[in-house]
């Protein structure tokens, strides 16, 4: 996939003007961009974003490990997610009860997930005895972190119900999204990378707007390139 070839014309005139309105060179909104990929943890894309633009870009370690961390999140390996978490920083995980938590919640969602694409030919009855595996997995492996860490209870019972009623794949997928938000923003955080600029500009212009449309009728940031 190319960047310069998916923005049309039309995008690509709106840009410039507001771009223009705020004094901003495309160059400074690229390297803003670049900037933000790399604080996300997507190398990968990146470095492919980084080529299509021209700005010279070499990955550091450490974000090739984040990508790697992501990548295995995403594609649903949970346990090689935890290693190279660890291949990176054992105290990652060995001193945040509440991301070990969250890790072994998705490993049960995906074992979930597994028998329901499984169970597609398979009796219901059997798939509801196969689940009854994850739910032992569950009372097991996570009551006893909820019993000491109450504020996980929400997150427990929705887990219950999520894998009862609701492991498809759309709604795993999209978990493991949020799930490699949050260990990454967890890492960044260890190692006490402050927040990525263009984060901060555009959490500011969504919380701006979203406050003024409460009162006001007016263009928003997303509708000014539509």
């Amino acid at each position: 996939m190319s960047f310069s070839k998916i923005k049309p014309k039309s995008y690509e005139g709106k840009m410039e003007e507001w771009l223009s309105a705020i004094s901003m060179k495309v160059t400074d909104l690229n390297s803003l961009v670049l900037d933000y990929l790399v604080h996300e943890g997507l190398g990968d894309i990146a470095a492919e974003f980084a080529r299509d633009v021209g700005l010279p870009f070499t990955a550091s370690s450490f974000l090739s490990h984040r990508t790697r961390i992501r990548d295995a999140i995403e594609e649903g390996d949970i346990k090689k997610a935890i290693s190279r978490i660890n291949d990176l920083n054992t105290e990652i995980i060995d001193g945040n009860i509440e991301l070990y938590y969250f890790l072994m919640e998705q490993k049960a969602c995906e074992q979930a997930q597994a028998i329901r694409s499984e169970g597609e030919s398979t009796e219901e009855q059997k798939v509801f005895i196969l689940l009854e595996e994850v739910l032992e997995f569950i009372r097991s492996e996570l009551s006893p972190i909820v019993e000491e860490n109450p504020a996980l209870g929400p997150h427990f019972e929705d887990l219950l119900e999520f894998v009862v009623f609701n492991s498809r794949k759309e709604a795993v997928v999209e978990r493991r999204r949020r799930l490699a938000e949050y260990i990454n923003r967890n890492i960044l955080e260890k190692y006490e990378v402050t927040e990525n600029e263009l984060k901060k500009v555009l959490d500011g212009i969504v919380k701006g707007e979203r406050l003024l449309t409460e009162k006001y009728k007016f263009p928003t940031f997303n509708e000014s390139f539509i």
